[in-house]
């Protein structure tokens, strides 16, 4: 081979290295591109399905699409709102070690029970599984700071109530999934409209405004507080009602809960006793008698009923606590409240329309308000004349605290009928569908006699200087073994301020009250419910607006004594 051909090969097989090199790299870049391209393919195809797969997850345990409305009171002072808080959730196929996690967390976490903490973390198909919500941003950190695989955190909404205890009957609760269970809560679950995105500016989205008075509100639980520790009474209730409008200012009943402890609501004692509780509440019912006789014109102010013996009936005998043992005036009946004299009435007017004014005082059919359906009020099967003279002083009918209330703002403001509302009535609201069930003349006979009770009768000690308080007591003894018991005492106290004008309307119920230290006097509502009444009055009277004032307007003479 000559010189010039050797060149020439050796040109040709470097040149044929050359383009196999150059192959072999185009091969190598294509072979790293669509490696990177698999998993960048990979990647973003992980980002679409496991988000959207989490997400729907969280979503369907959550579902908090929507928040709930802020709730105000009558003056737009916050009651409820949502804030947003994290709650701790875990994907068991990430956990290594499961004991390690449930030490942390329980430490972390006294209330989680180790048995179920331990089969929610070994769950290890699963890639979620709640573990605690509507945590603090403190307890947020803590975990956070632990470092433990697995764990994770979602934002969502969570009820809180400013007031706390204050006004816990009326607000109701939500569950874990801020979803309404009672009161208002329920409520605004029930109503549509009411729900607004999350996207929605909180300030921006209309309030459910209350009738309650936070501050009457307040000062009402504070005084049943107080009443219960004084009287060491197992329970208490109270009521501060519009007369006209039928809005309800503030309602109490202990013991109550703390909202943000929903186990507290389940627990027997901590029942709504004012729409939920039936009782016999004994001579407070006096009022609604008295009122069927003056209406019907079985009786009138100056009438006179010998009460000098009891009455017997059959098995039965009706007899007074003090009795006067002399004839009383109808006006005496009521101060006196004697159970012969309102006995009598009853049997005068008849069984028949003792039923029917009931029934239109809508004192019968269960009650429906914004918080709820109120208990139905128990009456005799087959009523009887003696049922009706039982009737007649409160015995043998038990209904709720606010089914009566609201049938005695009926007689007291003008006569007419009234439905309790928790939610602020609008001006024009106030005015109309007012329907006429008693005469003008009847309902103020009867602000008339409630006065002249807490003037001169057994009312005394609700009197408020300045605020012409009205009304009547109750003591009544609670059935126990199948049999009235005398030493358990329901005692209760229906109150009206001003009395010739009447603005609201108080009740105050204590559940077997005791006689205060070193008395040894029985302890009936005279002694306590009146007391509980006058102080209560005495503080929230400013809050409501109502003048002070010395004279009374009422058409009723309460200087004029009856004949004996």
């Amino acid at each position: 081979m000559t010189t010039q051909a050797a060149a020439t090969a050796g040109k040709g097989t470097a040149g044929a290295h050359n383009r196999q090199s150059h192959r072999r790299l185009v091969l190598s870049l294509i072979g790293f591109l669509l490696v990177y391209a698999t998993i960048a393919f990979r990647l973003l195809g992980l980002g679409f399905e496991d988000a959207p797969r989490l997400s729907k997850i969280v979503v369907e345990e959550q579902r908090q699409l929507k928040s709930r409305p802020d709730i105000v009171d009558r003056h737009g002072t916050l009651l409820a709102a949502d804030v947003m808080t994290a709650s701790l959730f875990a994907n068991p196929s990430k956990i290594n070690d499961v004991d390690e996690v449930s030490e942390n967390l329980l430490a972390e976490f006294p209330d989680l029970k180790f048995e179920t903490l331990q089969n929610r973390l070994r769950q290890s198909k699963k890639q979620f599984v709640w573990i605690k919500r509507g945590l603090s941003p403190r307890q947020q950190e803590r975990v956070h700071d632990l470092g433990l695989p697995g764990l994770g955190f979602v934002p969502e909404l969570s009820r809180v109530y400013p007031a706390n205890q204050t006004a816990a009957h009326l607000l109701g609760i939500v569950d874990v999934d801020n979803r309404g269970l009672s009161g208002i809560e329920a409520y605004i679950e029930n109503v549509s409209g009411l729900y607004l995105p999350r996207s929605v500016n909180r300030h921006d989205k209309p309030a459910v405004q209350m009738s309650i008075d936070l501050g009457a509100q307040h000062a009402l639980r504070q005084e049943l507080s107080s009443a219960m520790h004084r009287y060491r009474s197992k329970a208490a209730v109270g009521i501060v009602l519009d007369v006209n409008s039928g809005e309800i200012l503030a309602m109490s009943s202990l013991p109550d809960f703390d909202p943000h402890q929903r186990s507290q609501a389940l627990e027997t004692e901590r029942y709504d006793r004012v729409s939920k509780g039936t009782f016999e509440l004994g001579s407070v019912m006096k009022v609604i008698t008295v009122a069927i006789a003056l209406e019907l014109g079985t009786a009138t102010l100056d009438k006179i009923y010998d009460v000098s013996e009891p009455i017997r009936k059959g098995r039965h005998q009706i007899d007074d606590y003090h009795g006067q043992k002399r004839p009383l005036t109808l006006q005496e009946v009521f101060i006196h409240s004697s159970n012969i004299g309102t006995a009598k009435m009853a049997l005068e007017f008849g069984k028949e329309w003792h039923l029917s004014f009931l029934r239109k005082l809508n004192m019968v059919e269960p009650l429906k308000t914004e918080i709820g359906v109120s208990k139905r009020t128990e009456l005799p099967k087959h009523w009887t004349d003696v049922h009706s003279m039982t009737i007649s002083y409160g015995h043998g009918i038990s209904t709720t605290p606010l089914q009566f209330a609201t049938a005695v703002a009926a007689l007291v403001n003008g006569g007419f009928a009234v439905h309790p509302t928790f939610l602020k009535a609008s001006k024009e609201g106030r005015q109309t569908h007012r329907k006429r069930i008693i005469s003008a003349e009847t309902s103020d006979q009867i602000r008339g006699l409630m006065r002249q009770n807490v003037v001169a009768g057994t009312g005394k000690s609700a009197e408020v200087d300045g605020y012409r308080v009205g009304g009547k007591t109750g003591s009544a003894e609670k059935v126990i073994g199948g049999k009235y018991d005398t030493n358990a005492l329901l005692t209760s106290f229906v109150g009206i301020f001003p009395a010739d004008n009447p603005a609201y309307l108080t009740f105050i119920m204590l559940d077997e009250p005791q006689a205060e230290a070193n008395k040894k006097t029985r302890p009936t509502a005279g002694k306590n419910a009146t007391i509980v009444t006058a102080r209560l009055i005495n503080r929230i009277g400013p809050m409501l607006g109502v003048v002070p004032a010395k004279e009374f307007t009422t058409s009723f003479d309460e200087n004029r004594r009856p004949p004996y």
